[in-house]
């Protein structure tokens, strides 16, 4: 009998060691899984985050260009072109980058200072 309840333990003991080392392992899978879907979720909303502001970034572009076409065209008033092409302006700042929103200030700048508003070629 003695030999009988050594077994019984080590079978016991073997049983015991198995499932623990089963848990670790699934847990550490578990965690890597977890780990690769967290890292696929954050990839897709930062591409969202990127085509949005691109988007946004193009609606404004557009603006300021019509914006600038509607300043030396005649379609409206110079009152309202003028603060159109400002206003449309002041979101191409926001959205940047700061090189085109400099060309873009120079570009108005010009067609105001040469009293063009309103009388030069369409852009």
């Amino acid at each position: 009998m003695d030999s009988e309840f050594w077994v019984a333990v080590i079978a016991a003991g073997s049983a015991v060691a198995g499932a623990i080392a089963g848990g670790w392992f699934a847990r550490s899978a578990g965690l890597h899984q977890a780990a690769a879907t967290r890292d696929t979720v954050q990839a897709t909303l930062d591409e969202q985050r990127r085509t949005r502001v691109e988007e946004r970034r193009r609606a404004v572009y557009l603006a300021y260009l019509k914006a600038a076409d509607d300043l030396m065209g005649d379609t409206q008033d110079s009152a309202f072109r003028g603060a159109a092409a400002s206003e449309a302006l002041t979101h191409l700042a926001i959205e940047g980058p700061h090189e085109l929103f400099m060309r873009a200030s120079a570009l108005q700048n010009s067609i105001l200072a040469s009293g063009r508003a309103g009388h030069g070629p369409r852009v």
